[in-house]
């Protein structure tokens, strides 16, 4: 974080800076799309906040940046600037580059800092996956989504509908 601006997107794993590209458009749409659905959801029942791109601090060696992020009410102590703790919720939009980071790596790291649910939306290549994984107890548990929906288990009534998810992607 003490890095000047140079408008490139960087994580630290393990203590060492990755560099990611920028997201291509079809990232992007279905970054605007999930991030539309869910913040309406949570504004209208005023449950937290959700954010784009932010900086999650986990450790010293650890600050990754999600593509979309949400912190329950209860917590929000934890959003100083960045986010100094396990958001409730991160979300993940594959691109070519670093697909199996985010659908392998982040999430046995998510689940060792206690996010309590992790999605990634697989568009690479025109796959179009949803792998969702929650909590129970310290374990992860979950997968590849079978069916058309994401149903969140932290945003009890939020679902995400996959073909919208897939349609905003095919640019």
């Amino acid at each position: 974080m003490a890095l000047p601006d140079d408008g490139n997107r960087y994580e630290l794993l393990h203590g060492e800076l990755v560099m990611s590209p920028s997201a291509f458009f079809g990232h992007g749409a279905v970054t605007t799309y999930v991030v539309g659905k869910l913040g309406e959801f949570v504004r209208s029942k005023k449950l937290g906040a959700v954010t784009v791109e932010t900086d999650i601090v986990l450790g010293k060696h650890f600050v990754l940046r999600p593509d979309i992020c949400f912190v329950s009410k209860r917590q929000t102590d934890i959003i100083r600037g960045h986010i100094y703790g396990a958001p409730d919720l991160a979300v993940e939009i594959t691109s070519p580059s670093n697909w199996q980071m985010d659908v392998f790596a982040k999430m046995h790291e998510y689940e060792r800092f206690g996010i309590r649910e992790y999605w990634v939306l697989d568009i690479v290549d025109e796959r179009y996956k949803a792998y969702q994984w929650c909590l129970r107890g310290k374990r992860y548990q979950g997968g590849l989504v079978q069916g058309h929906e994401i149903k969140s288990r932290v945003l009890k009534g939020f679902k995400l509908m996959l073909e919208e998810v897939w349609e905003s992607a095919s640019w």
